[in-house]
């Protein structure tokens, strides 16, 4: 992609049709074909701040593994009452 242009509030860009297709979230091959024309409005920002909240989910779920692993460890320290075999291993298999 490359700046070909100034406006008042932006550039013009000249890219391949396969840097276009990837910029807005499509696979390219040879066979595809992008319904784009001339005058669409690609909405990087909002493609952007999409992608950007996804990867803070991620990010929030990490965290939530983190202090759930942390949890865990502590309850598996804690002794168990007199079970019977049985017992026991059911509780073992639901911790796993």
């Amino acid at each position: 992609m490359q700046i070909i242009g100034k406006l008042n509030d932006g550039f013009i860009l000249s890219a391949s049709e396969r840097e276009v297709a990837k910029l807005i979230g499509f696979q390219y091959d040879n066979n595809t074909t992008h319904s784009l024309r001339i005058g669409d409005d690609i909405q990087i920002s909002e493609l952007y701040h999409f992608l950007y909240a996804i990867a803070q989910e991620g990010n929030t779920m990490r965290e939530s593994v983190e202090q759930i692993r942390k949890y865990l460890d502590k309850i598996e320290k804690v002794p168990m009452p007199i079970l019977n075999g049985e017992q026991r291993e059911i509780i073992k298999k639901s911790m796993k």
